[in-house]
């Protein structure tokens, strides 16, 4: 299996995890997928700006940066941000 086939196939478990869980505790389901490359530096502000907008939404993004900034950045979120759920590419991993 190709490491794009298989970061795929992945991300989707990890989504359909994250949706049945949300189902089981009676969460809302509204999701919103964003893409994190290598040099985003307004990732955290895209965040921010989806959060303001969509109060109650889970945010999956997609981290597929080799950056250790970009990832220090989607960390923090991540902690600041529960709903904000990191979902790394193997591209990223390798």
């Amino acid at each position: 299996m190709s490491g794009l086939m298989l970061a795929i196939v992945i991300s989707l478990i990890i989504c359909f995890v994250i949706i049945c869980t949300d189902c089981l505790l009676n969460r809302p389901l509204s999701y919103i997928f964003v893409p994190a490359e290598s040099g985003d530096d307004n990732i955290e502000a895209k965040i921010r700006i989806i959060l303001n907008e969509n109060p109650t939404c889970e945010i999956i993004v997609i981290d597929g940066s080799n950056s250790a900034e970009t990832n220090a950045i989607l960390e923090k979120i991540s902690v600041d941000f529960p709903q904000v759920h990191i979902i790394k590419s193997t591209s990223a991993i390798s």
